[in-house]
């Protein structure tokens, strides 16, 4: 469903490109605001702009499956106009993670709303195609935005076990083996997710059931159920959800009452392919490469070439390898998986006549980057009845990628395993002071060498004062601050940080060890983006600005005063 994949870019785009807006000064709410309406208003006048000029059939039904994309073009346009994560965090650094993904799908939300009621105007002006329903459209759109938001939900309640706190913010293995925990359960549980968020029905006990589970045995894969997805006889379409033994086969409404029993079979066919032949298995192993190739990749070169150019840099590349690596590995499964599709039935036509079929009019899309053109699929099917050297050639070509794939994810994590072993003495020194085990984290630095100076410092600070509650670390760092002592202020409310999690005191102690070390302009530049609420502490705001330059220069302009003046 090509629709699906343009929801799941919207929802993408709020976690991707937020850190890429983050820096800079903090935006003044009119801003903020006028760049929030491009999100709820850009997908609505551009549908009306489209519905309004007569084109032909083949440019009508091509619009109607783009324009879907539109919403993820209105979130980042919005996010880089508007900026809202930035000036949200700006005023609420310690708001939770949870809250903090809501206010970053924001943009999103609005987008993908605008883009559904934009999308039932198109659909209302072109008169050839039936509109799909609104209230079902929008559980599909709006699910995928609720991932992240429920991720973050998930992970703030982890952080408030002290242990697992320590473990995440400190060691990085801990924070891998956490994201592949989450995405393995959520591998799991897609199948019930799938149930809950999409009209979804058992297929009925009946001859078209038992032909399905007859070839899903005859194939080898077990199928935990059959279901009907209801979508108002808008879409044709089947597919495979879940992994191992909670697999699930979806069936379209449309396809079960548009198309003959042989072709349906034909369908399903295809799909119980996928499984029987492990693709499912190959695209995990896909997305485990990945990700290996980018945890091998040291944290320093996303810092090097700063946080809007790492991000586009990372999004450029994602591009590459999917559109690159993963459509034709995707390909090629579509070509494997056809070959089972013409065994469910003996004959080839049943799949070819179901595929012309669900590619619909003229003007409907009927190839794309993951799936080959349905004449080069017809003709491959000839080609394999005919030669079985050309049957063959799918699962061959196959068999390497699975092997240049495990080849790079050894190599892979062979080379982020040697780089996050090398960053163990000062993750062990940073587990200690966040734990409040002073001594010991003294004399883990110690034992580090030269290497680990600044940690030397912190510790030695720590273990001399002996204080391990927050709050008081904060009061210290204050008081420090108003005697004109940065380095004290930094090092006490760096502690802070580590002890009680809070942002923004990890951004005030940044920020002044910058200013500590000689560079003002990068202290400035942190109090007037991410940590701009201190200048709306009364009690900081002069003595931030003596420690930036010396001289008690003048905060920095706000356009509203702060609702809660004491931020510590």
């Amino acid at each position: 469903m090509p629709d699906l994949l343009a929801w799941l870019l919207a929802a993408a785009i709020g976690p991707a490109l937020a850190p890429a807006f983050a820096g800079g000064a903090e935006p003044r709410s009119s801003v903020v605001a006028g760049g929030t309406l491009v999100a709820a208003l850009g997908p609505l006048l551009l549908a009306e702009v489209w519905a309004r000029r007569r084109r032909r059939e083949t440019r009508a039904g091509r619009l109607l499956t783009l324009y879907p994309y539109s919403a993820a073009i209105a979130a980042a346009a919005s996010l880089a106009v508007g900026r809202l994560p930035a000036w949200w965090s700006a005023r609420h650094p310690d708001a939770g993670l949870a809250l903090e993904a809501a206010v970053t799908q924001t943009p999103a939300l609005l987008a993908v709303v605008a883009a559904l009621l934009g999308e039932q105007r198109l659909f209302a002006a072109d008169g050839r195609f039936v509109p799909p329903r609104l209230a079902e459209r929008v559980r599909l759109a709006l699910a995928p935005l609720a991932v992240p938001v429920v991720l973050a939900g998930v992970f703030d309640l982890v952080l408030r076990v002290e242990p697992l706190r320590v473990a995440l913010e400190s060691y990085e293995a801990a924070e891998v083996a956490a994201f592949v925990v989450l995405g393995a359960l959520a591998i799991l549980a897609l199948p019930t997710i799938v149930r809950v968020l999409l009209p979804t029905r058992d297929l009925p006990r009946g001859e078209l059931r038992d032909v399905f589970e007859a070839i899903a045995s005859r194939f080898g894969v077990r199928i935990r159920s059959f279901r009907v997805l209801d979508t108002g006889d808008s879409i044709a379409n089947a597919a495979l959800v879940g992994f191992g033994v909670r697999r699930m086969i979806l069936v379209t409404d449309r396809l079960l009452r548009r198309h003959p029993p042989d072709e349906l079979v034909a369908v399903v066919g295809h799909e119980l392919g996928h499984a029987a032949a492990r693709h499912d298995r190959l695209f995990i192993l896909f997305v485990v490469a990945l990700g290996s190739v980018a945890l091998a990749i040291p944290p320093e070169t996303a810092s090097a070439i700063g946080p809007s150019w790492s991000v586009a840099a990372a999004g450029v590349a994602l591009l590459v390898v999917l559109r690159f690596a993963f459509g034709p590995i995707s390909r090629r499964c579509e070509h494997e998986a056809d070959l089972y599709g013409v065994a469910a039935v003996g004959s080839a036509a049943p799949l070819v006549g179901a595929l012309e079929r669900i590619a619909g009019p003229v003007g409907r899309p009927r190839s794309g980057w993951r799936h080959p053109p349905i004449d080069a699929r017809a003709r491959f099917l000839r080609e394999a009845t005919e030669d079985p050297v050309a049957a063959r050639r799918p699962a061959r070509q196959l068999r390497r990628v699975r092997a240049v794939l495990l080849a790079v994810t050894a190599i892979s994590l062979t080379a982020a395993s040697i780089r996050m072993a090398s960053r163990l003495p000062e993750e062990r020194v940073s587990a200690a002071l966040r734990s409040g085990h002073y001594e010991t984290a003294a004399a883990l630095a110690e034992s580090a060498g030269p290497a680990l100076e600044d940690w030397r410092s912190l510790a030695r600070v720590a273990a001399a004062t002996n204080v391990r509650d927050p709050r008081a670390l904060r009061d210290r760092a204050v008081d420090a601050l108003t005697r004109g002592s940065i380095d004290e202020a930094a090092r006490f409310w760096r502690l802070a940080a580590l002890r009680g999690a809070r942002r923004s005191d990890a951004l005030l102690a940044d920020a002044l060890e910058r200013c500590a070390s000689g560079d003002a302009a990068g202290g400035r530049e942190i109090l007037s983006g991410a940590a701009a609420f201190a200048w709306r502490d009364p009690l900081l705001a002069p003595h931030l600005a003596t420690a930036i330059d010396g001289r008690g220069a003048s905060a920095p302009m706000l356009d509203s005063p702060p609702e809660h003046p004491d931020h510590r």
